[in-house]
């Protein structure tokens, strides 16, 4: 059995869609833009869409492998301004990747973390997305973590 919901991220809150009478759906609150989330349940399976944000804008709902390298691979070129990017899913766990290679996860909605690694490469960022698109949340929170978001 497949089936799905759509929800919308504002303000940090998930909100299931809302459609006015023409099928439009508002793409907007009064607390700032919605971002779309796709929840697909398959059989006794949660399968968990995720958002990435590239370092300059951009990335989009359920990245595939070769828009996560992307990302990471935009870090190779300092950038004060634009430092790091980071995949989230739904229930606000965020692994994010800053250019000196510290990662941090962090659950802002729930308040836990942050924690972070330090010297971190590419594949093993790519390994907590894997993870954290699989929704596999403690595979991930069973990693070295330190407290705090440490020094960039």
């Amino acid at each position: 059995m497949l089936s799905f919901s759509l929800w919308y991220l504002a303000s940090g809150t998930f909100t299931p869609s809302v459609h006015s009478h023409a099928g439009h759906t508002p793409d907007a609150t009064a607390n700032g833009p919605k971002r779309p989330w796709l929840i697909l349940n398959v059989g006794q399976r949660k399968i968990v869409i995720t958002h990435l944000e590239r370092r300059w804008g951009g990335g989009g709902a359920n990245p595939e492998e070769k828009a996560l390298r992307a990302a990471l691979a935009e870090l190779s070129k300092p950038d004060a301004e634009h430092p790091d990017c980071w995949l989230s899913d739904e229930n606000g766990w965020t692994v994010a990747a800053h250019e000196s290679g510290v990662v941090v996860l962090e659950n802002v909605e729930s308040g836990e973390g942050p924690w972070h690694m330090k010297n971190q490469k590419s594949e093993a960022i790519l390994d907590l997305w894997r993870l954290l698109q699989a929704g596999a949340i403690d595979s991930i929170r069973s990693k070295p973590w330190l407290a705090g978001y440490g020094r960039a």
